[in-house]
């Protein structure tokens, strides 16, 4: 005899194994969305508390480049949310809309230091050359955005 139990997202699942066990449907997307949104509140409410007891403190914020249009969307908002002067600088490897693996790093720089912004585009554009491979040229940048 199987038994049904509540999956994630309130699926019913039915589970075998010896008629007697508990199943849940795995929910490992909605495990992920879940986890990335908590860091991205954790990221904005951890800037906001530095910003609030120091107005003018540097806040780095390191982040992976997997899906170029989620990363586009999280580095706006949280620099519009913030209203302060911002600076975010990315280094690509690999071409920017897959998920499955780690396509490039960013880093979005909250207050940034006086001609920071000049110097990270010549430090990004070694970087780059150093580290492409030939054949993967044409799929990797950087890019500096100043706010």
């Amino acid at each position: 005899m199987a038994s049904t139990s509540q999956g994630c997202g309130g699926r019913r699942g039915s589970a075998t194994g010896g008629g007697t066990g508990i199943g849940k449907i795995p929910c490992k997307q909605e495990e992920r969305r879940q986890h990335r949104a908590d860091h991205v509140r954790g990221n904005r409410h951890t800037a906001e508390l530095a910003l609030a007891r120091l107005a003018n403190a540097v806040v780095a914020i390191w982040y992976p480049i997997k899906l170029e249009r989620d990363t586009e969307r999280w580095s706006q908002g949280l620099a519009s949310r913030l209203a302060r002067p911002t600076l975010t600088a990315e280094l690509w490897l690999h071409p920017r809309d897959s998920r499955v693996g780690l396509n490039g790093s960013g880093v979005l720089i909250v207050n940034p230091p006086y001609q920071l912004g000049d110097a990270m585009r010549a430090w990004l554009r070694e970087l780059q050359a150093a580290l492409a491979e030939p054949d993967q040229r044409h799929h990797s940048g950087h890019s500096v955005l100043e706010v």
